[in-house]
C-alpha cells in the first residue's frame, strides 16, 4: 500500500515536472517573439513597454526554474 502511494506520488511529481518545463519553453518563446518585435519598433514608448514585459516574463521563468 505504501510502495503505491509512493509510486503515484512520483508520478505526480514528474507530471509536474514536465508541466514547468513546458511553462518555461512557452515563456522564452514568448521572450524571443518580443525581442524581435523589440528590433522592429522605431517607439521609444513601445520598446519600454516590451522591455518591461521581458523583465516579467523572466522572472516567471526563474521562478518556475527554480521550483
Amino acid at each position: 500500500m505504501f510502495r503505491d502511494a509512493w509510486a503515484q506520488r512520483e508520478k505526480q511529481a514528474v507530471a509536474i515536472s514536465d508541466t514547468y518545463k513546458k511553462d518555461v519553453k512557452a515563456i522564452d518563446t514568448q521572450i524571443k517573439s518580443l525581442l524581435d518585435r523589440i528590433v522592429a519598433a522605431n517607439n521609444s514608448v513601445i520598446v519600454s513597454a516590451y522591455e518591461g514585459k521581458i523583465e516579467k516574463l523572466d522572472q516567471d521563468r526563474r521562478i518556475i526554474a527554480e521550483k
